[in-house]
């Protein structure tokens, strides 16, 4: 039914979204040191940060797979919690971040 599904290359597409998130966090950080009047830009640039990290962490070839495969995880869990601290600042809305880290370890 899907003959190309066949040849999809995970660890090709794992650093596709890495140069995204590369190019992402550059504009982004080029943004924060030229407009600095948008609160939680600085939150949300760091967690993008922590998600290219775990990106490429997870594409490095290490022995101890168990090992990498939890610090690109653990990365990934901060980058996306720090990732909605900043959104949260820049919508002025309050969360509690038991419930954060709640729904982030849910999924």
């Amino acid at each position: 039914m899907f003959p190309n599904l066949v040849n999809f290359d995970v660890p090709t597409m794992i650093f596709m979204l890495g140069v995204d998130e590369v190019l992402q966090a550059l504009i982004l950080g080029f943004l924060c040191l030229l407009v600095n009047q948008y609160r939680g830009i600085k939150a949300f640039t760091l967690g993008r940060i922590f998600t290219i990290i775990s990106y490429f962490i997870s594409l490095s070839r290490s022995p101890s797979l168990s090992i990498t495969l939890v610090l690109a995880g653990s990365f990934l869990l901060a980058g996306t919690s720090i990732t909605c601290l900043g959104i949260s600042q820049f919508t002025d809305k309050k969360i509690k971040l038991y419930h954060l880290f709640i729904i982030r370890l849910n999924r």
